[in-house]
Order: C-alpha cells, then structure tokens, then sequence
C-alpha cells in the first residue's frame, strides 16, 4: 500500500537578510530559507526554487512579500521608506543674505554670489540637480550668481531609482 507523501504547508524559516528598503529598491531575496512540511509531519529545507512578489519596492510603508513555491504560499513583510533629501541649513525654505559681492570688471556691474548650500541625501547612489525655480540668478558650477539684488528661489532635486525629491532655497542677495 503506498502513501503519497505531498507538501502540505511552506513557512519562513528565515527571512531575507535585508529587511528595509528605499522607494525604488529591488528586493533582495539572499538569506532567505523556506520551511517545507510534508502531510506525514517530515520537514526539510527549501533555499531556492521560489519566488517572490512584488519585486520592486514602490511605495513607503510596511509592504507584504507573497512567496509561492509550487502552488503554496506564504508571507513576510519589509519596511520601504522614502529617500530624502535636506539643505544643510535646514530643511524646505531657507532665507540667506549674500555673503559674497565681487565686481565684474567686464561688464561694469556688481556680481553678486553665493555658494551652493550642501545637500545630504538619503540614500547614497542618487544624483542632485540644481535649477532657479524664480528670480534674475543663474546657476554655475558650485555657486548661484546673479548681477543685480534681489530674491530668488534655487531648487535641489535629488533623483534616485527613478523618484524625485526636492528642497528649495529662497536666497537675498544684496538686499
């Protein structure tokens, strides 16, 4: 008389070794091991042959992993946060007055300019982008200048997997 003997259940035995992520990450499936329980009570081990789903993490929050292996399921869950980026000012809006006015011999005019505030961004990897969202400035290399006074608002935007964040500047030159 033969019993067919057939997995009944799968359970985690231990989940991934990364257990959060950033907005735009894959997730990353090494370390985890699967537990498999046959109907006659007998377990063993299972480290690869499953999948899992979703696979790229898109959202902020606690976010439920599926892992089927055959037709079975089971579930872990990991933390997604969202990448930011901060001004070493401050965040968000931050008024400064120029610290810096050099004359352009050229053109005759004063040059005003003011070095670009630091960015810390989280996570590492991205890039940082520079624009003037508003006013009479221009951009150049490390620093924002401009030839008249005024106020104008500079935007860093960070871009990481895909995603954009920013932080806006608002800077008074000579006035």
């Amino acid at each position: 008389n033969v019993t067919e003997v057939s997995i009944s259940y799968i359970s985690i035995q231990q989940t991934p070794n990364y257990e959060w992520y950033y907005v735009g990450e894959t997730l990353d499936t090494s370390g985890l091991v699967l537990n498999a329980t046959y109907n006659n009570g007998q377990t063993y081990t299972i480290a690869s042959g499953f999948s899992c789903s979703p696979t790229m993490l898109n959202y902020a929050g606690t976010q439920d992993i599926t892992v089927s292996y055959g037709n079975l399921y089971t579930s872990f869950s990991v933390e997604v946060y969202s990448p930011s980026i901060s001004l070493s000012y401050g965040d968000g809006t931050i008024y400064m007055d120029c610290w810096d006015s050099s004359w352009n011999a050229s053109r005759g005019v004063p040059l005003w300019k003011i070095y670009l505030p630091d960015v810390t961004t989280n996570p590492g990897g991205g890039s940082v982008s520079w624009s003037v969202v508003s006013g009479s400035a221009y951009i150049y290399n490390d620093y924002i200048a401009a030839q008249q006074p005024g106020t104008i608002r500079v935007r860093a935007t960070y871009t990481y997997c895909g995603y954009s964040y920013s932080a806006d500047c608002i800077v008074r030159l000579g006035i």
